[in-house]
Parts: structure tokens; C-alpha cells; sequence
């Protein structure tokens, strides 16, 4: 039997004290619209568009309420934000992942963010 959609839901805890991390603890609360905004340029640079209408033409929808989710794993260069089907876009487009890097999101970060763990807490 072939396999027709795979989907991955991501938990992140911080090892130290087992505790599960939200997008809450990390991102400050009055960035949230500043990081949607990069969460729907960067995506429409993955899919090689220059407006949000051109994702729509692809099977995205809802782009303007395009939110930050809790479904993220930490990545190398940055954090990766997954979209199940229909989340987003239509089925046809599957899961959808979104990944913003740690530089492009540190003037969001709460000042003791977990994920300073991972790139440092330097204050450029």
C-alpha cells in the first residue's frame, strides 16, 4: 500500500527542567505580527512568488492570518514552522514548512528565550 501524505508534529522541550516549549516562551508578545509578516515573505520566496495573490493561485489561503504555531522544530540556521493540510493551503499542497532564521527572528526573542541555547545571547 502506498503511503499518500506524510505529516510531523514537533514537541520541544527544555531539557533542563522537562518542560514543554510554546512559541509563547520564546517570541515576544507584541512581535506576533511582525513574525507573521516574515512568515508569509519568506514563504512566498520559497514558492517563488512576489505577492500573497500568487499564493493563492498555488492553493494557499488565508495568507493574511498566517499564524505563528506551536508545531516548530529548531533547525541549524533557524526555527522551522510546519503546516498541517489545510492549515494553510489545500491538501494537494501537503504539509507546508516555513523556516525563519534564528537572525531574522532574534529581534523578536523574550530575553531569556530557550533558543538562546542554541545561537547565543550576545546583544549585537
Amino acid at each position: 500500500r502506498k503511503q499518500t501524505m506524510v505529516t510531523h508534529n514537533y514537541y520541544s522541550f527544555d531539557t533542563k527542567n522537562m518542560v514543554l516549549i510554546t512559541a509563547a516562551d520564546i517570541f515576544r508578545d507584541d512581535a506576533v505580527s511582525d513574525i507573521k509578516n516574515l512568515l508569509k515573505e519568506q514563504l512566498m520566496k520559497q514558492e517563488g512568488v512576489d505577492s500573497p495573490s500568487g499564493l493563492i493561485d498555488l492553493g494557499y489561503f488565508n495568507i493574511d492570518n498566517l499564524t505563528v504555531t506551536d508545531n516548530f522544530s529548531f533547525a541549524a540556521k533557524g526555527i522551522r514552522f510546519v503546516y498541517e493540510p489545510y492549515e494553510i493551503a489545500c491538501y494537494a499542497i501537503g504539509e507546508t514548512t516555513i523556516e525563519l532564521s534564528y537572525e531574522s527572528l532574534r529581534p523578536y526573542l523574550k530575553d531569556n528565550a530557550v533558543v538562546y541555547n542554541i545561537i547565543g545571547h550576545d546583544n549585537e
